[in-house]
């Protein structure tokens, strides 16, 4: 699992894999103020290829987001280059919609 603390609505993902990515993967969000327990998922997939992936999905308000592997696609396990959250702020003159929100790199999972 990977986490990206945000508190934002969020509308996309951007997923860069590494050579090891995920087959099957969902991406769920998290609303919770502590340690998140409950997700909703926004995206799922049973045919992921590695490469990139950009994945719109409805707005939703968001302040942890997680791509939670189901299926390796190969048997190294999941490796994401980078992970980039994109929406709007909470306020729209914080950043304009569609902004780039987070970018977590090197993620080894």
């Amino acid at each position: 699992m990977a986490y990206t603390e945000c508190s934002k609505s969020i509308n996309k993902v951007k997923l860069i894999w590494e050579d090891a990515y995920g087959k099957s993967y969902k991406i769920q969000v998290s609303t919770d103020t502590a340690a998140p327990v409950n997700w909703t998922e926004v995206y799922s997939t049973s045919t992921g290829d590695g490469g990139m992936d950009e994945i719109s999905f409805a707005a939703r308000d968001a302040r942890y987001v997680r791509m939670y592997g189901t299926a390796r696609g190969t048997s190294y396990g999941y490796s994401l280059y980078e992970f980039e959250v994109y929406g709007s702020a909470a306020s729209s003159s914080d950043t304009d919609p569609g902004d780039m929100i987070s970018n977590d790199a090197g993620l080894i999972i």
